[in-house]
């Protein structure tokens, strides 16, 4: 299943890139750099940094966003009350709903594009790419309650806050100088501009990636021991994984995610009959009796 993650991000990351190039191309080619600085700021015990060197000399790139990362670093470092805490766990899960929602939106899209940019088709990656990255773009519009950067500062004290956004711009100072390094030790000119396209487009990745891996990949996993029970015919099994998946997909995209919202009896029934329209009656069977031991017969809830 990691293939098929690293495939949609690779897609999206196309469109992103796509759209980048679009907004670079009406800015002044002389803009100033939006972060300067030394690559690597010095700090004492009492200032934690998210700027840690590999064995070769480069930055070590961060597992997480760099806002979450910031935020992990400063939990552990200076601790948090219990009511910044519980601010910014709300903060946390919020945003992942959000990226979420808009992952799922825009999912059959991007599943689309995956021909164009295997032939290099810019103008259909253009058409259907920018709107869903102005949609992903509105995600931090004033709106929708800003920068998620800045909801999260918003919710520490203001000592914590200053260290907070210290440690993000430090970050930023330092992958920008490492790259400029870099570009000049190659002979090759700094670009501020494209340097700014991927740092944005690095963040869309991780944020696909993240999303895929809370909403489709927990399903598609569940599933695959699912269908590992039944043993169905070849045929039967992709039917049904047809059948199963635009089900789940229709339900994550509706906002009921499980545990908190499972399948109701109506619901259950519903996808049943339609499992029974395209399973022969022992497919049919075997995956009934599947489901049934992989929720420990377990009973749906009475809600329609």
């Amino acid at each position: 299943m990691r293939s098929r993650c690293t495939s949609l991000c690779t897609i999206a990351a196309s469109l992103f890139t796509t759209a980048g190039i679009a907004v670079a191309e009406n800015e002044p080619a002389d803009a100033a750099p939006a972060l300067g600085g030394p690559a690597v700021v010095a700090r004492d015990d009492a200032n934690p940094t998210l700027v840690m060197q590999a064995y070769d000399g480069s930055i070590e790139p961060l597992d997480l966003p760099v806002e979450v990362a910031a935020i992990d670093l400063l939990r552990r470092s200076v601790g948090l009350d219990d009511r910044t805490e519980s601010e910014i766990e709300r903060i946390l899960a919020e945003r992942a709903a959000e990226v979420d929602r808009h992952f799922l939106a825009n999912l059959e899209d991007i599943v689309k594009l995956q021909s164009a940019v295997g032939s290099g088709d810019r103008a259909t990656i253009t058409r259907i790419g920018m709107p869903i990255m102005q949609s992903y773009r509105d995600l931090e519009s004033e709106d929708n309650g800003g920068p998620f950067r800045d909801r999260l500062a918003a919710a520490l004290p203001q000592a914590d806050r200053e260290q907070f956004l210290a440690m993000i711009t430090e970050y930023e100072q330092a992958l920008e100088a490492e790259a400029r390094t870099e570009a000049e030790a190659a002979g090759k000119r700094f670009g501020v501009i494209q340097y700014r396209i991927q740092r944005a487009l690095s963040r869309a990745q991780a944020d696909a990636q993240a999303a895929y891996e809370r909403t489709l990949l927990q399903g598609a996993a569940q599933l695959d021991e699912v269908f590992e029970q039944a043993n169905l015919s070849t045929e039967g099994e992709a039917a049904a994984r047809k059948v199963l998946q635009d089900f789940s997909l229709e339900r994550l995209r509706q906002g009921k995610v499980e545990p908190d919202a499972q399948p109701t009896r109506a619901e259950i029934i519903r996808v049943f009959l339609q499992l029974s329209q395209v399973l022969s009656a022992e497919d049919a069977e075997s995956l009934r009796k599947a489901f049934r031991e992989s929720v420990g017969q377990a009973e749906p809830s009475d809600d329609n």
